[in-house]
Protein backbone atom coordinates (compact mmCIF):
# COMPACT_ATOMS: atom_id res chain seq x y z
CA UNK A 1 0.00 0.00 0.00
CA UNK A 2 1.22 2.95 -0.66
CA UNK A 3 1.87 5.41 2.27
CA UNK A 4 0.24 9.04 0.38
CA UNK A 5 -3.79 9.58 0.82
CA UNK A 6 -5.27 8.11 -2.07
CA UNK A 7 -9.31 8.15 -3.20
CA UNK A 8 -11.63 5.62 -3.46
CA UNK A 9 -14.78 4.34 -5.52
CA UNK A 10 -16.59 4.17 -2.22
CA UNK A 11 -15.92 7.79 -1.77
CA UNK A 12 -13.58 7.88 1.08
CA UNK A 13 -9.69 8.51 1.31
CA UNK A 14 -7.41 5.81 2.89
CA UNK A 15 -4.97 7.23 4.98
CA UNK A 16 -1.35 6.50 5.11
CA UNK A 17 -1.74 3.22 7.57
CA UNK A 18 -5.03 2.14 5.62
CA UNK A 19 -7.72 3.78 7.68
CA UNK A 20 -10.34 5.19 5.91
CA UNK A 21 -11.68 9.03 6.27
CA UNK A 22 -15.28 9.40 5.49
CA UNK A 23 -16.10 12.64 3.20
CA UNK A 24 -19.33 13.81 2.30
CA UNK A 25 -19.69 13.29 -1.64
CA UNK A 26 -23.43 13.73 -1.70
CA UNK A 27 -25.17 15.14 1.72
CA UNK A 28 -28.25 14.46 2.91
CA UNK A 29 -30.59 17.06 1.22
CA UNK A 30 -32.64 17.48 4.58
CA UNK A 31 -28.98 18.23 6.13
CA UNK A 32 -28.42 21.88 7.78
CA UNK A 33 -26.71 23.74 5.51
CA UNK A 34 -24.58 27.14 6.59
CA UNK A 35 -22.78 29.06 4.53
CA UNK A 36 -18.45 30.40 5.26
CA UNK A 37 -16.09 31.86 3.27
CA UNK A 38 -12.97 29.31 2.07
CA UNK A 39 -9.92 31.90 0.25
CA UNK A 40 -12.30 34.50 -0.20
CA UNK A 41 -15.39 32.45 -2.02
CA UNK A 42 -18.19 32.05 0.00
CA UNK A 43 -19.83 28.35 0.06
CA UNK A 44 -22.16 26.54 1.47
CA UNK A 45 -21.03 23.54 3.86
CA UNK A 46 -22.91 20.51 5.91
CA UNK A 47 -23.45 21.92 9.27
CA UNK A 48 -20.96 19.84 11.58
CA UNK A 49 -18.82 18.40 8.91
CA UNK A 50 -14.96 18.52 9.28
CA UNK A 51 -13.51 21.33 7.44
CA UNK A 52 -10.91 19.11 5.55
CA UNK A 53 -13.94 16.63 4.59
CA UNK A 54 -15.66 20.23 3.05
CA UNK A 55 -12.76 21.52 1.03
CA UNK A 56 -11.95 18.13 -0.19
CA UNK A 57 -15.23 17.42 -1.30
CA UNK A 58 -15.04 21.14 -2.76
CA UNK A 59 -11.66 19.29 -4.66
CA UNK A 60 -9.65 21.35 -2.86
CA UNK A 61 -6.29 19.00 -2.63
CA UNK A 62 -3.24 21.13 -1.11
CA UNK A 63 -4.09 23.20 2.02
CA UNK A 64 -0.96 25.05 2.46
CA UNK A 65 2.77 25.06 1.49
CA UNK A 66 5.95 24.50 2.59
CA UNK A 67 9.08 26.91 2.92
CA UNK A 68 10.30 24.56 0.11
CA UNK A 69 6.68 25.33 -2.12
CA UNK A 70 6.15 21.71 -1.19
CA UNK A 71 2.14 21.57 -0.67
CA UNK A 72 0.73 19.34 2.09
CA UNK A 73 -2.95 18.04 2.97
CA UNK A 74 -4.78 15.86 5.21
CA UNK A 75 -2.27 12.94 6.52
CA UNK A 76 -3.81 11.28 9.33
CA UNK A 77 -6.95 12.54 9.46
CA UNK A 78 -7.38 12.66 13.42
CA UNK A 79 -5.46 15.40 13.85
CA UNK A 80 -2.39 14.22 14.96
CA UNK A 81 0.25 15.12 11.96
CA UNK A 82 -0.68 18.45 11.68
CA UNK A 83 -0.28 18.92 8.09
CA UNK A 84 -4.14 20.01 7.84
CA UNK A 85 -3.48 23.04 9.27
CA UNK A 86 -5.50 26.69 8.09
CA UNK A 87 -6.30 30.12 9.44
CA UNK A 88 -9.71 30.63 10.62
CA UNK A 89 -11.28 33.68 11.86
CA UNK A 90 -14.97 32.45 13.79
CA UNK A 91 -17.39 35.70 13.76
CA UNK A 92 -15.80 38.34 16.55
CA UNK A 93 -12.74 36.24 16.68
CA UNK A 94 -9.06 36.71 15.60
CA UNK A 95 -8.16 34.28 12.89
CA UNK A 96 -6.16 31.08 14.58
CA UNK A 97 -4.51 28.40 13.04
CA UNK A 98 -6.51 25.07 13.44
CA UNK A 99 -6.28 21.28 11.92
CA UNK A 100 -8.74 21.48 9.63
CA UNK A 101 -9.27 17.67 9.78
CA UNK A 102 -10.68 17.81 13.56
CA UNK A 103 -12.22 21.56 13.11
CA UNK A 104 -16.21 20.95 12.53
CA UNK A 105 -17.66 24.04 9.94
CA UNK A 106 -19.53 26.79 11.62
CA UNK A 107 -21.81 29.36 10.16
CA UNK A 108 -19.99 32.84 9.91
CA UNK A 109 -16.02 30.99 9.41
CA UNK A 110 -13.26 32.51 7.36
CA UNK A 111 -11.48 30.17 6.19
CA UNK A 112 -7.77 31.23 4.52
CA UNK A 113 -5.05 28.62 3.14
CA UNK A 114 -3.28 31.70 1.92
CA UNK A 115 -2.91 29.71 -1.59
CA UNK A 116 -5.83 31.60 -2.97
CA UNK A 117 -8.97 29.78 -4.80
CA UNK A 118 -8.89 26.12 -5.37
CA UNK A 119 -5.06 25.29 -4.51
Amino acid sequence: MSRSTRPTDSGTSTCSWGREMARLVEPDAAAARVTLTLDGEAVSAVAGESLAGMMLARGVRVFRRMPDGSGRAPYCGMGTCFDCRIEVARPGEEPLTVRACVTAVEAGMVVSTGLGAKA
